[in-house]
């Protein structure tokens, strides 16, 4: 009970999230994409046992088991289980975002304030009502977040096993989480090596974090066996060539004789387009892998190929692709996937409004008090909403000064940080199509961490203007103050109340 007092923002938090979130969830119905049916075919070959479906080798069996094990239990094509499944394991993302935030703070109220921007981000929150991998993905990666900075705390062998486990399984539904891992494992061991006193620990420090990627690796291993027997190639996936397309089908006129069927296809295509090579790829598979008589698979290892030729001759013009998407995938809305309808009723020229969002809409306090006034101050606006970066890193800086002291925070606010960026750059460098809905699986976790960072600097400059106001002696950022007695008195616990208790929960 002391540990639940002393996170009573939490509770407080929760409090309000899973009633909304019931409530949003009698108010939506499934947004049903065309990828959400070929992962309900691949979810119908996991159910059969055929996990040499060809689909797989552009698609990893992680969103495709979820939907197999709610099918199972519910029925097939029950898309409602599907996001009543979503609803309920999205009410706990604030959770692992205040365990984050928390750790980063050291306060429970700022992380509290922090886990608070899941109800303040409403795409985020109708996102559960889309059956696609940005909302599974969105959840497990603040739980591998949250996960690590916890585990990593205490190198308990066991908890190594079962963090690499759920980073695998986040990295089995999102692909382009492959190297997250290895960037939580490289980036905690140099941090904790700069800290004098953990020096002495370095062979556990190492070997933890070995551990964790090891199980990450040996169920990444384990899934490209599958993809090998089946095709020979050792990758968990093997549409990397035909996603680049859209960075090289700018080029593609350009490309070598050797690849002459493909080329010529191709740019007829693309003239045909309008000259717009965007997602041009999904639109021509048929048509090339006919012509060609290549597999969708054989076709995207040539396309790596030709895409690798022109990457070499026209890299400037890839890194000014790269700089383009950059930008938008932080400044372009994110509302054709949430409050369009993805079928379209016959006869329907302009696609009709989800549920969720008409039901959003209905909500005068939430939607003229909170969602409206963000969506024409940032998400509609591209001129700031393209600051958000530049904020975000400067604020980071600025912690990172504050707490530079405190391990545990520097730790945790350099691992969010880093996930942030990490998924956008990777987006940015090999997608160059569908912005707003890339950006979706780290919203939450920026605009939350936005959030937190600016309260731990704006309390610190309270806290200094009030001693400078008191006369008080300063501080030094990250110092923290000695507890003294009077001499003769009895030791008690006054400066201990409220503060570390003799056991500790997973949140200290």
């Amino acid at each position: 009970m002391k540990q639940v007092r002393q996170h009573w923002p939490l509770c407080l938090l929760l409090l309000v999230v899973i009633p909304f979130e019931i409530i949003l969830r009698l108010h939506a119905r499934p947004n049903v994409f065309p990828d959400s049916w070929g992962y309900w075919e691949l979810a119908k070959a996991i159910l059969a046992g055929n996990w040499y479906h060809e689909r797989f080798t552009f698609r990893t069996p992680g969103y495709p088991a979820f939907l197999a094990a709610v099918f199972s239990l519910a029925g097939d094509k029950n898309w409602d289980a599907v996001i009543s499944a979503q609803f309920l394991l999205g009410a706990t993302m604030p959770v692992g975002l205040y365990v984050v935030y928390y750790r980063i703070s050291g306060k429970t109220w700022i992380a509290a304030l922090g886990a608070a921007a899941f109800l303040a981000d409403r795409y985020t929150l109708e996102l559960q009502a889309v059956p696609l991998t940005e909302c599974l993905s969105a959840i497990l990666a603040v739980w591998f977040l949250a996960a690590y900075v916890i585990a990593s705390e205490r190198k308990v062998w066991w908890q190594a096993v079962l963090v690499g486990v759920l980073g695998c399984i986040t990295i089995l539904v999102r692909p382009s989480f492959q190297l997250l891992p290895m960037c939580f494992a490289v980036g905690g061991v140099i941090l904790e090596w700069l800290r004098k006193e953990h020096r002495a620990q370095w062979r556990r420090i190492v070997g933890w974090n070995a551990v964790m990627l090891l199980i990450v690796q040996l169920g990444l291993w384990g899934w490209a066996w599958v993809i090998y027997r089946q095709t020979g190639n050792f990758a968990i996936s093997l549409q990397l060539g035909a996603s680049m397309t859209n960075h090289t089908g700018a080029w593609m006129e350009h490309a070598p004789d050797k690849f002459a069927k493909i080329r010529d296809i191709y740019v007829a295509a693309r003239t045909k387009n309008g000259g717009n090579w965007i997602n041009l790829y999904d639109a021509i598979d048929d048509e090339l892998t006919s012509a060609t008589g290549l597999k969708g698979w054989e076709l995207s290892l040539q396309f790596r190929e030709l895409n690798s030729y022109l990457l070499k001759r026209f890299w400037r013009e890839y890194l000014q692709h790269v700089y383009y998407a950059w930008q938008m995938l932080w400044a372009e809305p994110s509302r054709y996937v949430v409050d369009e309808m993805a079928e379209i009723p016959p006869g329907m020229q302009v696609p009709p409004m989800t549920e969720i969002g008409k039901f959003m809409r209905s909500l005068p306090l939430m939607w003229d008090g909170l969602y409206r006034p963000l969506d024409r101050l940032l998400w509609n606006r591209p001129s700031t909403s393209l600051k958000i970066p530049w904020v975000l890193t400067l604020l980071f800086i600025g912690v990172l000064y504050l707490k530079r002291r405190d391990i545990r925070a520097v730790i945790a606010a350099t691992l969010c940080f880093g996930t942030i960026f990490y998924h956008m750059l990777i987006h940015a460098l090999v997608q160059f199509t569908e912005f707003g809905r890339y950006r979706l699986p780290v919203q939450t976790m920026w605009l939350g961490l936005l959030v937190t960072l600016f309260l731990i600097v704006a309390n610190e400059v309270w806290v200094k203007l009030n001693e400078i106001a008191a006369g008080a002696p300063q501080v030094g950022a990250g110092d923290r103050p000695t507890p003294t007695h009077h001499a003769g008195r009895k030791r008690t616990n006054r400066f201990n109340k409220g503060g570390r208790k003799q056991g500790k929960s997973v949140l200290d």
